[in-house]
């Protein structure tokens, strides 16, 4: 597959398409994930990379946090779940993408695994 750049609306909608059908299967991801609408989750998180790689705020009021804390009350995180998510991720974004927004998503990424990570107290398990 070509790569191309993620710069644009679609091309954000269609990773975020791409990395939520890798978790959705994924042995350690996809659990975490069954009891979420996901129909409702995606566009959210299309706006989220919207905001972030194109600084578009239009659709995009949510506290991740507190987001990511109700998931966590209902399954219990772990690092190797951060560290797995990161993994698709990136992979998603080598897969298909170049140029400077796909190296900022995933520095980005990386940031915000780390950064949940010490909020939500996860363990090293």
């Amino acid at each position: 597959m070509d790569s191309r750049e993620l710069n644009s609306p679609e091309a954000i909608a269609d990773f975020v398409d791409a990395f939520y059908a890798k978790v959705r299967v994924d042995a350690a991801l996809g659990p975490i994930f069954k009891d979420v609408d996901l129909q409702q989750h995606i566009p959210k998180i299309r706006a989220y990379w919207r905001k972030m790689l194109l600084g578009d705020h239009e659709g995009y009021r949510r506290n991740m946090i507190a987001q990511h804390m109700a998931l966590h009350t209902r399954h219990s995180l772990h690092h190797h779940h951060f560290q797995r998510w990161l993994a698709l991720f990136v992979a998603t974004v080598d897969e298909q993408f170049r140029g400077h927004a796909a190296i900022q998503a995933k520095r980005l990424a990386s940031t915000i695994a780390v950064n949940l990570e010490a909020l939500l107290d996860v363990r090293r398990k």
